[in-house]
């Protein structure tokens, strides 16, 4: 179609791409930090 430049595009895809593969991972480490900070909560009480 044209619409974007060429370098455009292909950043636009990086971005994308990198985005979703880290998702998941990103996900999982927030549930694993959000365990540790509630067992440290815990501690304190």
């Amino acid at each position: 179609l044209g619409v974007l430049p060429l370098e455009l595009n292909k950043l636009l895809i990086i971005v994308v791409v990198l985005s979703m593969a880290l998702t998941p991972f990103l996900n999982e480490l927030g549930r694993t930090a959000a365990g540790i900070i509630e067992e440290k909560m815990k501690g304190q009480e």
